[in-house]
């Protein structure tokens, strides 16, 4: 009779631990298509040569001008490290604009954004226009980062326009920086 109790037991203990790893095992496989990961790589430059502050958080203030070359920039440059193969990708970049550090009075039409692509001493306008609001902009999305792909920089200018600025752009102040980012591509 004991030894039937210490056999039962043993098989009751055994069925118990099998259902407990059973049930475990189907809720971490139900779990499991309910997982979103997410993480960086070291495959992808996002290089801010000179800085991502433009305006307040830089060392020049904005002046009146008549194009975007008179204004105040920074630059990012974006692309897939060399030592890395068999990846792809794709950037996209931003204007941000601090609520903090802006003279909102200026968002009225003069404040101007202007996007460059540069390779060597060619560049193209990728984007340009009027900052009227302190939310973000998407500049360019899409950028290429492959291993077949030219790492290109973007320089973003922001400039007060002269020619239409009237006095409510004296001595204003204007903070923003530039963001970008890289996914990799599913494979």
């Amino acid at each position: 009779m004991k030894k039937a109790k210490i056999v039962g037991t043993i098989i009751g203990v055994i069925l118990f631990v099998a259902a407990i790893a059973g049930v475990t095992y189907a809720w971490f496989t139900w779990q499991s298509g309910n997982i979103n990961i997410s993480g960086s790589t070291g495959c992808f430059t996002i290089d801010y040569g000179i800085g991502q502050e433009i305006g307040a958080g830089s060392s020049e203030s904005l002046k009146l001008g008549t194009s975007y070359t008179d204004g105040l920039y920074a630059e990012v440059t974006l692309g897939l490290n060399n030592r890395c193969t068999g990846i792809s990708g794709k950037g996209s970049l931003y204007l941000n604009t601090n609520t903090a550090g802006t003279d909102t009075d200026i968002l009225t039409g003069a404040l101007k954004y202007t996007a460059l692509r540069i390779l060597d001493q060619e560049s193209t306008i990728i984007a340009e226009g009027v900052l009227t609001s302190t939310d973000r902009i998407t500049l360019a999305t899409n950028i290429d980062l492959s291993s077949t792909a030219t790492n290109y920089t973007y320089r973003v200018y922001v400039w007060i326009d002269g020619e239409i600025a009237d006095n409510t752009y004296a001595d204003a102040t204007y903070s923003g920086y530039i963001s970008a980012e890289a996914i990799q591509n599913a494979e």
